[in-house]
């Protein structure tokens, strides 16, 4: 995670004040040497935050530049019910997780703000 109030790098861990604003960042990398299929995460939100609209990206780029992934490539991401569900790879639906080739590396980002 990091600060985007007070600025900073991705690290384990932040010190944050009521009001700022987080970006998080999660990896999931497929170290085998075949495809992987149905790959899902699902993650809990940070307690005392709200997700911020429009916050919620997959890339393929572990600094988060540049535009998200598509979908059809990537998969899909949603925050309800204090839970994240990313359904990563090509062919991924929101119902379903995608493939995921071997030694690709997606990352997920999201935005919290304190509260």
């Amino acid at each position: 995670m990091r600060n985007l109030t007070k600025g900073g790098v991705f690290a384990t861990s932040a010190s944050v004040l009521p009001g700022e604003l987080l970006e998080y960042r999660m990896s999931v990398t497929n170290a085998g040497t075949l495809p992987a299929s149905s790959v899902t995460l699902t993650s809990p939100l940070p307690g005392n935050s709200s997700t911020v609209p429009s916050t919620l990206r997959i890339s393929t780029s572990p600094s988060g530049d540049g535009p998200p992934c598509a979908a059809a490539l990537c998969g899909t991401l949603q925050g309800a019910a204090g839970n994240l569900v990313a359904r990563l790879g090509s062919g991924a639906t929101e119902s379903s997780g995608g493939t995921l080739q071997p030694g690709k590396t997606l990352y997920v980002f999201f935005r919290v703000k304190v509260e």
